[in-house]
């Protein structure tokens, strides 16, 4: 299924629930919103064993636009790959997030026309989860310390000779430079290192796990 199709599945006769939510937001649909853009596998022929897309979006405003496109996006591919769409609620900023954004993510999602597999997972629920997890990663040298703010990764990816069309997110620290950082005691995050990832899992299981975006366009999202 073409993105743009699925733009019809939304409801024309629903009201949106509210005046603020991303069907006003948005305006009258069109299907150039979405764009054409279809997945393939980068390894043709091979099937995992489940195909999983999600939607993530934090519960601190209102859906917008560009949320709208990722949500019927991630959608579609699972639908393209008879798969299972999930959302999940990015509730971890107890300053920020309040329920009525909670309730009003699922309404507008809704109004679109789109279906998730229950229940909608609460990042809130799993932190332990999550720690254990990036622990294992860590033991295994999968993960580096970033100490860059996203001021800085912007402004990285902006210089790059390639542009920002190619541009990727800026790699890990020397040894020295991450030493002196953290006897600063710099805040930092961990990232997936996937020069690493891909090492570990060798080239055909990488493959297998790759799908690329077909499309008109830089990244492929008219076609």
């Amino acid at each position: 299924m073409d993105a743009d199709l699925i733009i019809r599945h939304a409801h024309p006769g629903r009201s949106s629930p509210s005046d603020h939510h991303c069907r006003d937001a948005c305006g009258p649909w069109q299907p150039k919103i979405a764009g054409r853009g279809v997945f393939r596998r980068a390894q043709p022929g091979v099937r995992s064993v489940s195909f999983v897309t999600r939607f993530a979006p934090s519960p601190t405003g209102r859906l917008h636009k560009g949320h709208a496109f990722s949500a019927l996006t991630a959608w579609t591919a699972a639908r393209q790959n008879d798969g299972a769409f999930l959302l999940r609620i990015e509730d971890i900023d107890p300053t920020r997030c309040r329920p009525e954004f909670d309730e009003g993510i699922r309404e507008d999602l809704d109004w679109l026309g789109l279906d998730w597999r229950r229940p909608v997972r609460r990042q809130s629920d799993h932190l332990a989860d999550y720690n254990a997890v990036v622990r294992s990663l860590d033991h295994r040298d999968l993960l580096y310390r970033c100490f860059r703010t996203r001021k800085e990764v912007l402004d990285a990816i902006g210089d790059a000779p390639h542009g920002s069309v190619d541009a990727v997110r800026p790699g890990p620290h020397t040894l020295s430079e991450e030493a002196a950082f953290i006897a600063e005691g710099r805040p930092f995050a961990w990232r997936l290192s996937l020069d690493r990832a891909r090492q570990v899992l060798g080239e055909q299981v990488w493959n297998a796990l790759s799908f690329v975006e077909e499309g008109e366009g830089p990244e492929g999202e008219t076609g």
